[in-house]
C-alpha cells in the first residue's frame, strides 16, 4: 500500500513538472499580448510555471523560488542576474532574517523557560499579571531594538512555553494579542 502511494505520489509530481514546463515555453512562444511587453509577459509566464511547481509540490518551495529568480533573465523578463539580485536583496531582506534568527536562537536557549519561572515567582498563578508581564516584556524590548524584532522575539517565546507546559488556549491567546500592543507602545519610546 505505501509503495502504491509513493508511485501515485511521484506520478502526479512527474505530470505537474511536465504541465509547469509545456506553460513554460508555450508562454515563451507565444506572441506577447497587446499592451504587455515582452518582459511583462514572461514575468507572468514564470509566475505561472512556479505557480503550478508550489501546487504539484513538485520540488521544495525555496528551490522552484530560487530558481524562477534565476530564470527571469534567461527569458527575458530581467535584463540580468544583478538587476534581479538587487530587487531581492536589500536592508529590509537582511533585517528580517536577522530578526527572524534571534527569535529562533533564544528560542533553542534556556531564556524561555528562565523567564516563565521569574514570573511565575513574582505573579504566582495570576493570569492576568503574566499577560501584562509579557505585554511589558514587549515593550521594555522594543524601546531598543525594532517593534517587529521585539514582537517576534517575545512572540516565539510564549509559542515555546506554550507548548512546553501546555497553557490554555485562552491565556495564550491573550498573551499573544498584547504582546504586539507592548512592542507597539514601546517603539513609541
Amino acid at each position: 500500500m505505501d509503495a502504491l502511494r509513493v508511485y501515485t505520489k511521484s506520478r502526479k509530481r512527474l505530470v505537474f513538472l511536465v504541465v509547469a514546463i509545456a506553460v513554460l515555453f508555450v508562454g515563451y512562444a507565444l506572441p506577447s499580448p497587446e499592451g504587455l511587453s515582452q518582459p511583462g509577459k514572461m514575468t507572468l509566464v514564470i509566475l505561472a510555471f512556479v505557480f503550478i511547481m508550489w501546487v504539484g509540490d513538485v520540488m521544495p518551495k525555496s528551490v522552484s523560488s530560487i530558481m524562477a529568480i534565476i530564470m527571469l533573465p534567461f527569458f527575458g523578463a530581467a535584463e540580468s542576474l544583478s538587476v534581479v539580485y538587487g530587487s531581492f536583496v536589500n536592508s529590509i531582506f537582511f533585517f528580517l532574517v536577522a530578526v527572524f534568527g534571534i527569535a529562533a536562537v533564544v528560542n533553542h536557549s534556556d531564556l524561555p523557560s528562565r523567564l516563565m519561572i521569574l514570573f511565575i515567582r513574582l505573579f504566582g498563578n495570576n493570569s492576568k499579571m503574566l499577560v501584562l508581564a509579557f505585554s511589558a516584556t514587549a515593550w521594555v524590548v522594543s524601546a531598543f531594538m525594532s517593534d517587529l524584532a521585539a514582537c517576534a522575539l517575545v512572540a516565539g517565546i510564549v509559542i515555546t512555553l506554550a507548548k512546553e507546559l501546555d497553557l490554555p488556549r485562552k491565556l495564550v491567546m491573550c498573551i499573544m494579542i498584547a504582546t504586539p500592543m507592548g512592542s507597539m507602545a514601546g517603539g513609541v519610546i
